[in-house]
């Protein structure tokens, strides 16, 4: 079953639009920065984005941690992980175990960036997908989130 990650505004997930619980802020960061940046990062980075007052070792217990309480709510579905990298699954196709608004919003920008016309003009073609674009953009990214002891990842954001 398919659980929506809604990153635009306060984070925030749901399945069949029943909210999921997810008390943990750095969980919440994982969360975000895999389903954003849709690549396999090293475990070590991730700790040091989102634990750097840590030592390394610390900080991958962390990141274990964190990883675990995710993959308890959403399945393993969606994670990929090995000894050294942890990534997100690209949506292949429709249905995906998990949707992000952000990237329904960067895939109807996208459909809509084929017309060639200038920008400032909106055919028949793209102008249904920048609605449906602008009706998937309810706040700004990650609004009122933010990590005081991370600020790599307040800088990302």
């Amino acid at each position: 079953m398919t659980i929506q990650l809604y990153l635009f505004g306060p984070p925030r997930l749901a399945k069949v639009g029943v909210p999921l619980p997810l008390n943990h802020r750095k969980a919440w960061a994982l969360l975000a920065y895999l389903a954003v940046t849709m690549q396999p990062h090293s475990r070590d980075s991730l700790a040091t984005l989102l634990w750097s007052d840590y030592g390394q070792s610390e900080a991958r217990g962390h990141l274990r941690r964190e990883l675990a309480r995710l993959r308890d709510l959403l399945g393993a579905a969606p994670f990929v992980t090995d000894r050294e990298q942890i990534a997100l699954v690209a949506p292949p196709a429709d249905p995906h175990p998990l949707q992000v608004d952000v990237t329904t919003f960067l895939h109807l920008n996208a459909q809509a960036a084929v017309c060639t016309h200038a920008p400032t003009i909106a055919c028949h073609i793209c102008l249904p997908h920048l609605v449906q674009a602008a009706a998937v953009y309810t706040d700004h990214f990650l609004a009122g989130f933010t990590l005081p002891d991370s600020p790599a990842f307040d800088e990302w954001c």
